[in-house]
């Protein structure tokens, strides 16, 4: 089974990090599964939340809630043809947190984080950024953000795409890698590819060797340093190419072909 898409989406207490999941949920074309962990819990309040996030959604998405039991959830309900949406991941851990049971809270990250990388289609996981604040005076809140902490940092270190959500602006934070192929031959050689080799242009031609030579021997008798020195017979020199330049006659010791 390959692997799919993993998208992590951060951001503040109403930063549009919801709405922005939704859209790339939307935006894939895909049978969307929406994963919700939040429950009303008696609260007014948030019962208000959960009825306005589902009002916003999509009536032919499929909504299945998972307070305590995501990983199981997520491996039924992922699909090479599917993109399963979770919002949000805060509320999961803090369902685990408020069972007071440390091991069994560890275990469920270790659990999700080691199922991440086998899930088929694409998945987008939805959490709040509780670490940009001041230090929680109760023991319960600092546990809470340690735990909300550890767990980001080890989820965006396996998915493949990592976004801040502040103002409603998506923030890049690990782009997924490139899909172009690759064009080197030794990376196609570790993998046990084949390179095409690419035709290399024609070079030009080089002149033959008697024309190379002439070439030279007009460079050198060129030179502006053996023009002054030639017709001057008595004048000692020291350089082989004054010394050519001195047994060549000079211009006007040359018979003329005009009569």
């Amino acid at each position: 089974m390959n692997p799919g898409k993993s998208l992590l989406v951060l951001g503040g207490v109403r930063s549009g990090k919801s709405r922005l999941a939704e859209h790339r949920a939307q935006a894939s074309g895909r049978e969307v599964v929406y994963i919700a962990t939040a429950t009303d819990g008696g609260d007014a309040e948030m019962r208000a939340r959960i009825a306005a996030h589902r009002v916003r959604r999509p009536a032919h998405w499929t909504t299945v809630e998972a307070p305590l039991r995501l990983v199981d959830t997520l491996q039924a309900q992922c699909a090479p043809h599917r993109c399963v949406l979770v919002d949000c991941l805060t509320l999961w851990l803090t369902h685990l947190l408020c069972a007071d049971d440390a091991a069994h809270m560890a275990a469920r990250c270790d659990a999700l984080l080691e199922a991440l990388p086998h899930l088929p289609g694409n998945l987008i996981l939805v959490s709040n950024e509780t670490g940009l604040g001041v230090v929680p005076l109760g023991a319960l809140s600092r546990r809470f953000v340690d735990a909300a902490g550890e767990l980001h940092q080890r989820l965006a270190a396996q998915c493949d795409e990592v976004l801040l959500t502040v103002a409603g602006l998506p923030l890049t934070l690990k782009a997924p890698a490139p899909s172009r192929p690759p064009t080197c031959a030794s990376t196609l050689w570790n993998r046990g590819e084949t390179a095409v080799p690419r035709p290399r242009p024609a070079r030009p031609s080089s002149p033959s060797r008697p024309a190379r030579w002439a070439r030279w021997r007009r460079w050198r008798f060129d030179w502006p340093r053996c023009k002054p020195v030639i017709g001057r017979r008595s004048t000692p020199c020291r350089s082989p190419c004054l010394r050519l330049t001195t047994a060549l006659p000079t211009r006007g010791s040359l018979p003329s072909r005009r009569r």
